[in-house]
């Protein structure tokens, strides 16, 4: 059994992570953009190791929060900002992992989402789940670069969709999907949008 503590965060979309674990075939490569303190990611490395396939793990983030973590200090100890902030950041969240680190049941990657691009060829990707900045102008850019990572038939998904706190996401999804001339399923329940790559 892959037990962790509690792990704080906005993570509501297990239901999400569950089934794309149950479609995935063996050695399919996951990405999660934006994995804060690690909630999410242990979720899926649970979900992974229950269902005894070897699936590609990445959980990538830059580790120095987003803007609305500036009005949520709860979340961080108490005066730790710049520099300080990311390297606590990023040592908390391998503790948390650590138990699924130290299966191989996950790779953390401490880079942003743009310069992690690099990392994976197009068309390669099964399913990407993207959390990290929610900031219109940072999706219109990573989103169309992110989705010619997806493999055709693979899953392309994010958080707070529908979310009147972010609306920036909505348009930005609603404007990938219009340019491909995509169909957007959106999971309310989970706050989430997903989209299937055409073969």
């Amino acid at each position: 059994m892959l037990e962790f503590k509690n792990i704080s965060g906005w993570f509501n979309y297990s239901k999400l992570y569950d089934e794309m674990v149950e479609k995935a075939l063996e050695n399919s490569t996951f990405v999660e953009l934006g994995v804060f303190k690690g909630a999410s990611a242990a979720h899926m490395c649970k979900s992974i190791f229950n269902s005894n396939k070897k699936i590609n793990f990445y959980a990538i983030d830059w580790f120095k929060g987003s803007i609305e973590h500036d009005y949520m200090p709860e979340h961080f100890p108490e005066h730790l900002f710049g520099s300080n902030r990311d390297n606590w950041l990023y040592q908390h969240c391998i503790e948390n992992l650590e138990p699924a680190i130290k299966l191989g049941l996950v790779n953390v990657i401490k880079k942003s989402a743009m310069d992690a691009l690099s990392l994976f060829d197009d068309n390669t990707i099964d399913f990407c789940f993207h959390d990290a900045s929610h900031e219109y102008e940072d999706l219109m850019q990573e989103l169309p670069l992110w989705w010619n990572k997806i493999k055709p038939g693979g899953y392309f998904g994010g958080h707070d969709y529908g979310n009147w706190s972010f609306v920036g996401v909505s348009r930005a999804v609603n404007k990938l999907a219009e340019q491909y001339d995509l169909h957007i399923t959106y999971r309310a329940n989970e706050d989430s949008w997903l989209i299937q790559k055409p073969y």
